[in-house]
């Protein structure tokens, strides 16, 4: 599926820019939980082991994410 989803970022402003960033780790508390990349509003985050019970496997990453995400800090 992530193909499917950096396929559809070259429709939304930013696209550029975003493309041209490298994925850098995402780390929570000094561990490396993910990866991310960002340009203008447009982030893209890969969680280490995530899959359908990701906020019961991982619930910390989940958390800041879902947070960060509401808030609008990502």
């Amino acid at each position: 599926y992530w193909y499917n989803a950096m396929a559809l970022i070259n429709k939304y402003p930013n696209s550029a820019q975003f493309n041209e960033k490298s994925l850098l780790p995402w780390s929570i508390n000094g561990v490396m939980v993910g990866t991310s990349k960002a340009a203008g509003k447009l982030t893209y985050i890969i969680m280490h082991n995530a899959g359908l019970y990701t906020p019961q496997d991982s619930p910390e990453p989940m958390y800041i994410l879902a947070r960060d995400w509401t808030r609008g800090n990502l």
